[in-house]
């Protein structure tokens, strides 16, 4: 094997198969990465055994075609440091393999490629295609949502719905929920419902580049793949049963306030300074059509944030939130101004702005309520 190769180029398919890389994984051959180099193409391929990626980086130069397997977080760690345009790779006897980059040259240890597990390839057999930006924004949309504790099981992903002509991710960690929705042809009558997992979004999102019009997605019991011209990446399914997530967002709400969003941002974020981890809550008041954000803290002091609330002539109304949740979710909104929807100052907010998207973000309870 030996290739040149855009410095550039390699190093981001080291840093993207980087992710699905343990480097503590309980196989050292695992902690490495398969290159494949063929007349044209290099092929960088990595895998966990729960998810694969191939990802292809055009040649510059091909002198020989080959197979090699290189330690994943020492090469990207070169490729980094490096300054040249392009780098070369050249397998060398004794089971090394030299890299070069302008003067540096860098001789490395590498493993055994039939000793590597072997990358499952895209079965285009029950595929079918969906718009790329409209995937993205599936993604973007939601991936904040899901639970970051890896007890949570099923919350550990996004589940991916489709049904006629919609496509719809929903994530919650228990405290919160969000959906997306997003109108699509469906030309192939895909009915789905799986649970994505939250580093298989991470992935998806990395490898979805504006070469792609549209995105082959195929769906299996257990697995899901995922094609795009540059990549190829498999994962396993999220095991478990989601929740009823339509039983969670309120129907109706009696009480509805509309906001400028990035005002309502900026105040979140003032008042979240003067918290504590322990008292992480925002009071958010509200009568006669003004709307004050509040929070204190013991070791810090107290933030009050005056808001206007136009249309609200009800009586005084209190109800706390988590404002790292608040503005989490209001940051992946596009809308200017956005409603806040509840009916009791202990029932869930319902937030909404954007098309196709529903916030519901369950309050704090407070010392006093």
């Amino acid at each position: 094997m030996k290739f040149t190769v855009s410095r550039q180029a390699i190093l981001e398919a080291f840093q993207v198969v980087g992710l699905v890389i343990s480097p503590r994984a309980i196989r050292p051959i695992l902690t490495n990465v398969h290159l494949l180099a063929t007349n044209d193409m290099l092929t960088v391929m990595g895998t966990d055994l729960e998810m694969s990626i191939r990802f292809h980086v055009p040649m510059e130069e091909v002198e020989e075609a080959g197979e090699a397997v290189v330690p994943a977080t020492r090469v990207a760690s070169i490729l980094k440091e490096c300054a040249s345009e392009t780098v070369s790779f050249e397998a060398e006897i004794g089971g090394k393999v030299r890299l070069r980059s302008g003067k540096s040259s860098f001789q490395l240890l590498s493993e055994n490629p039939e000793e590597y597990p072997s990358i499952p390839q895209f079965n285009g057999e029950n595929a079918f295609g969906l718009d790329r930006d409209k995937f993205v924004t599936l993604i973007k949309k939601t991936h904040f949502a899901v639970a970051k504790e890896k007890s949570r099981f099923a919350f550990n992903g996004a589940k991916l719905d489709i049904t006629g002509n919609q496509a719809r991710m929903i994530a919650t960690d228990g405290k919160r929920l969000v959906m997306k929705v997003e109108e699509i042809d469906n030309t192939d009558d895909v009915d789905a419902g799986h649970i994505v997992p939250s580093r298989a979004l991470t992935v998806f999102e990395k490898v979805l580049g504006d070469e792609d019009d549209v995105v082959r997605i195929a769906l299996e019991d257990n697995e899901i793949m995922l094609k795009t011209t540059r990549a190829e990446i498999s994962s396993r399914l999220v095991e478990g049963s989601f929740p009823n997530y339509k039983a969670v967002i309120p129907e109706s709400c009696t009480i509805n306030l509309e906001f400028p969003r990035e005002d309502l941002i900026r105040a979140f974020r003032q008042a979240a300074l003067l918290t504590s981890q322990e008292t992480r809550s925002v009071k958010l008041r509200v009568a006669d059509g003004k709307a004050e954000l509040s929070a204190q803290a013991l070791d810090a002091g107290e933030a009050k944030i005056e808001l206007d609330a136009p249309g609200y002539d009800g009586d005084e109304l209190q109800i706390a939130f988590n404002p790292d949740f608040m503005v989490e979710g209001l940051k992946v909104m596009q809308a200017e101004a956005v409603k806040i929807g509840f009916s009791r100052a202990n029932q869930p907010a319902k937030i909404t702005g954007d098309d196709g998207f529903v916030y519901v973000v369950m309050p704090v309870t407070t010392r006093n309520g």
